[in-house]
Order: C-alpha cells, then structure tokens, then sequence
C-alpha cells in the first residue's frame, strides 16, 4: 500500500513539474523578460506599403512585455544569417536573451525567382506584378522556367538546409 502511494505521488509531482514548463512565461517586476529576433522581412515586419503596423517579433514582445532587439534584415537569407551569427555582438546578445525568434529560408527561395535568365524581376514594382507577367510568358519560356527551377530548386533547398541546420547548432 505504501509502495502504491510513493508511485503516486511521485507521478503527480513529476507531471506537476511538467506541466510548470508548458505555463506561458511571466516576467516579475523586477525582472524583464528579454526577446532577440532574427531573420529576414518576416521578422522585422516589412511591408512595402506600410500597411502592417507590426512584425510577429514585436507582437510577441509586446504580448509578454519583454524588451525586444529586433536584429532581422529585410531580404537576409539564411547563409546572410549565419555570417550575422559570427558577429560578437549578435552571439552576445544571442546569449542574453531569454527568447530568441527566427525566421530565416524565404529569400533563399526567392533569389531564384527574383534572379534568372527569363523574366527580368526588376522591371516590377511588386510580386503581384511579377507573377502575372510570368503567367502571361509563352509555353516555351514558361517550359524553360520551370526547367531552370527544376533544376536548381534542390540545390537552393539543401543549401538552405543545411544553413538552417547550422544556425539552430549555434543558437
């Protein structure tokens, strides 16, 4: 009976410890919690137009009163973050934090849309623009698109990848 009664409390007291770690943080008054974000335009919260009043970092922030270091950079992908994390500065911060957000890969994928030899991406003030000017390519150079990022579309993903993989190693 008493071994019974040792099993459960020792099976409350290990799912009480459990269930601590999945409560949402709170910071005391005297101690802030502190957020570093990382990454590309995701993280900084751009939009071209201004429309979005605030990036997922600064919601987060702002939603547990954390003090928040926004490090991300429009158009970073995820080789751009990795040179970012051998910056002393960055590690240390990195280090400090409490929370650290990140959203990295997108641009990766993007270069390949944004740099090729069959749609000149520049000549357009938004992706809306560009995607209806691919749609209206010829089926020859809509064959050779897709070609192109048949081809290097497994490259830039196992690159991305493996950056990703590296960045999570260091954090």
């Amino acid at each position: 009976m008493k071994k019974n009664y040792l099993k459960s409390a020792a099976a409350l007291l290990a799912a009480i410890s459990l269930m601590s770690g999945a409560v949402p943080f709170e910071a005391s008054a005297e101690e802030t919690m502190s957020v570093v974000a990382l990454g590309d335009s995701i993280t900084t919260g751009y939009s071209k137009d201004g429309s979005l009043a605030a990036g997922y970092a600064e919601i987060v922030s702002d939603y547990y009163g954390a003090e928040l270091l926004n490090l991300a950079q429009d158009g970073l992908t995820s080789a751009g973050l990795l040179e970012q994390l051998s910056d002393a500065s960055v590690q240390e911060a990195v280090a400090g934090a409490d929370v650290v957000l990140v959203t990295i890969g997108g641009n990766d994928i993007l270069q390949l849309v944004l740099n090729n030899d069959y749609i000149d991406a520049t000549k357009y003030e938004d992706m809306g623009q560009l995607i209806s000017a691919m749609g209206q390519m010829s089926f020859l150079e809509t064959a050779a698109m897709q070609s192109y990022m048949n081809k290097m579309m497994p490259e830039a993903i196992a690159a991305c990848r493996a950056n990703t993989i590296e960045i999570a190693a260091q954090l």
